[in-house]
């Protein structure tokens, strides 16, 4: 994805990781907004997006951000980023509930 090809073309791990993050929330926040969850009307488009944002997607970027700052040098990118990914999934999961 977004985050393979960043690091393809020789961005920074942590900033192709907050590009991979960021198209990855936009997508998740409109086809959720769809077709998953009731948007609260009366907040309007930009407060909603930083609702759904703050309250699980910053979970994720911290996660695998700090995952793969500690563990890519060690284990390589990809790996690193796998690893940042369940992890995130996992505490996201929790958080929500």
């Amino acid at each position: 994805g977004v985050f393979a090809l960043a690091i393809k073309f020789g961005a920074w791990t942590l900033v192709a990781n907050l590009l991979g993050w960021g198209v990855a929330v936009t997508f998740s926040y409109f086809a959720n907004s769809r077709w998953s969850f009731e948007r609260d009307r009366s907040l309007g488009d930009a407060k909603s997006a930083l609702r759904f944002i703050s309250s699980g997607a910053l979970i994720t970027l911290g996660v695998s951000s700090a995952v793969l700052f500690a563990l890519s040098d060690a284990i390589g990118v990809m790996p690193a980023k796998l690893i940042g990914l369940v992890l995130a999934a996992i505490l996201n999961f929790v958080a929500a509930r």
